[in-house]
């Protein structure tokens, strides 16, 4: 028996969003483009520099997804299928993860080699002693026991985490009742909360400890439960009026600046904030979803935008790859332009639009040629 195919048209083009959104900030802190006037200064700080909440925007979106797509195999099947779910992923992440890995730890060291590390944006030496974190996928551990360290494949922390994610909840769900199952994610926000609240002086733990950023995977999940479940919940979004709508998006965009200045407090305030910001910020990302996949007055649709829902079909590669774009134009225009990319912003603007193309680029390419060979077979694991 198979189950019926479910899918959110707009969920492409979110995913850009979040990509680009990790990109900007990438390009301002790994260029190292300075700003002379504090005012410019200010407007990059608290509303550019938000790398993080791109990422942790695909958390809540991957929580929603994959949770609905597993409540709806269990309602149409009875069961989960763990066998099937675990190909799909494997399928899905592993080749271009992979890849990623032997460009980072093999391929560009052995490339560059003999040019001068003065005019690298970041150090690429890694040692092949760390490759067992991140073939077990443990980089965001890696991390936060050892340091960012290597920036080229630092982004695969992110990746996993969802691997973690992806091993344990398709169990969860299987053998818990929905009401055991609302009990567990209730109980693992609280939990995440919590770890925040006692390790908020330590910037590592709160931005790459599994325990910490699972707070948006199960804020995912429990607006997927609810979405599946809940008629009068899916209804509520289904109706919101357009300036309620608005009125939320504008309060989200009031908040960005915020994040700039909760490390200006201090004592209990800025523990109390340290912990809440990310919870808040994933109800902001929860509504985005279900606004953009129920709302009839939407006063836009992101899947209007053919080219963005294009790019967001190959967000993961664009993800994957850019820090390896932003290296070689970076490169590129050191070896030109010695020391002038970090002052000027014609510079520095050619270098941000090289290094998207060149990542669109690589992400296309590897999309058609090599990760659609891996996707044409996940039809086999069709639940």
């Amino acid at each position: 028996m198979s189950t019926k195919k479910v899918y959110f048209e707009n969920l492409n083009g979110l995913r850009f969003i979040a990509f680009l959104t990790v990109f900007v900030g990438h390009i301002f802190v790994f260029t190292k483009f300075k700003i002379e006037s504090p005012l410019a200064e200010s407007i990059v700080g608290h509303f550019f520099l938000h790398a993080d909440l791109g990422v942790n925007f695909f958390f809540v979106l991957s929580g929603f997804l994959i949770t609905f797509l597993v409540l709806n195999e269990k309602t149409e099947t009875t069961t989960i299928s763990l066998k099937k779910f675990y190909m799909r992923r494997i399928l899905r992440i592993w080749p271009v993860y992979f890849l990623t890995i032997v460009f980072g730890f093999f391929i560009i060291p052995f490339l560059f080699n003999n040019v001068d590390h003065h005019n690298f944006p970041f150090e690429i030496d890694i040692p092949v002693n760390k490759i067992s974190w991140y073939a077990g996928f443990a980089v965001n551990f890696d991390m936060l026991y050892n340091g960012v360290g290597y920036v080229m494949l630092a982004v695969l922390w992110s990746v996993s985490v969802e691997e973690q994610f992806y091993l344990i909840w398709p169990v969860i769900t299987r053998l818990t009742s929905d009401f055991v199952f609302i009990g567990i994610l209730i109980l693992l926000a609280a939990a995440s909360y919590y770890y925040r609240w006692v390790s908020y002086t330590d910037m590592l733990s709160i931005k790459f400890s599994t325990f910490s950023v699972m707070n948006h995977l199960v804020i995912g999940s429990i607006i997927a439960l609810c979405s599946f479940k809940s008629v009068k919940f899916k209804l509520f979004f289904i109706e919101m009026k357009k300036p309620f709508i608005i009125c939320i998006y504008l309060l989200f965009g009031l908040c960005l600046p915020l994040r700039g200045y909760i490390n200006s407090f201090s004592g209990n305030t800025d523990r109390f904030f340290v912990s809440l910001e990310p919870f808040v910020f994933s109800l902001f990302f929860a509504f985005i979803i279900l606004e953009q996949n129920y709302a009839r007055n939407s006063f836009f649709k992101i899947s209007r935008f053919r080219l963005m829902s294009y790019l967001g079909t190959i967000s993961y590669g664009l993800y994957c790859y850019h820090m390896i774009s932003i290296f070689l134009v970076s490169l590129l225009f050191n070896l030109i332009f010695t020391g002038y990319v970090e002052t000027s912003f014609w510079l520095f603007s050619c270098t941000a639009a090289l290094s998207f193309l060149l990542t669109v680029f690589f992400s296309r390419i590897s999309y058609r040629y090599f990760e659609t060979r891996f996707l044409q077979l996940k039809s086999k694991y069709a639940s």
